[in-house]
């Protein structure tokens, strides 16, 4: 009887089983010349082809044949899309098969083992986004490399027609500004760039009811520069 299980390609986890009937003596079974053993089954054995030779203690030869092991290769591959929004990125799964495990690298130091994760960045720069799979030949890995520019409050200028008060400010903010007309966009944006807030001011001076966390913000107008403001 012969069986092969090859569970990768081009590595050495195949078996074969070897068994010799109608024999009346103890037998010897050699595998390519290797040492000889006493039994009919072999692991560990490469995708390829092979030489089995089967030989009774008396001598005789039971066996003397050229075997191939198939080798199966496998199609389990790692791959994503990646789609990058302000400092929001948005991974897509693409791989193939049924890994056993994956595991998102974002390269800032976070990392995810959701299949299709949402990640923000905090600071501008290229980073090195990776996905990790886990399959029966071992750790695959895909990875690319994503520009992320962020608005950072040192680089915002203060516009004088714009005016914000109380600063710093706990739940509550008056908004003075220049734009003479109804539902003015405004956006509120955190100290890493990211938009926390967003609406339209009906009339000037408005003010606004914050939830925010204490920390640096800026707020923006449409057609207005951004104006920092803090929260404590």
């Amino acid at each position: 009887m012969l069986s092969n299980n090859p569970a990768c390609n081009n590595t050495y986890d195949g078996q074969i089983n070897i068994e010799v009937t109608g024999a009346g003596t103890p037998l010897n079974y050699l595998l390519d010349n290797n040492l000889i053993q006493h039994h009919g089954q072999f692991n560990n054995i490469n995708a390829g082809t092979h030489h089995l030779r089967v030989n009774g203690f008396d001598g005789c030869l039971f066996l003397d044949s050229t075997l191939v092991l198939a080798s199966e290769a496998d199609t389990t591959f790692s791959a994503f899309e990646v789609t990058l929004a302000g400092n929001e990125l948005t991974c897509t799964n693409l791989s193939s098969g049924s890994p056993a495990s994956l595991k998102w690298n974002f390269g800032d130091g976070d990392s995810s083992l959701l299949e299709h994760p949402l990640h923000n960045y905090t600071a501008p720069g290229t980073y090195q986004v990776c996905l990790s799979i886990e399959t029966s030949c071992g750790t695959k890995d895909t990875c690319t490399a994503i520009v992320v520019e962020l608005v950072q409050i040192a680089e915002i200028r203060h516009n004088a027609a714009l005016k914000l008060y109380p600063v710093p400010t706990s739940n509550k903010i008056t908004i003075e500004y220049s734009v003479k007309k109804k539902n003015t966009p405004y956006k509120i944006i955190d100290f890493s760039g990211r938009v926390i807030d967003r609406g339209g001011l009906q009339a000037t001076p408005a003010t606004l009811s914050l939830n925010l966390l204490p920390g640096f913000y800026s707020l923006q107008l449409e057609g207005e520069e951004a104006r920092p403001f803090v929260v404590q």
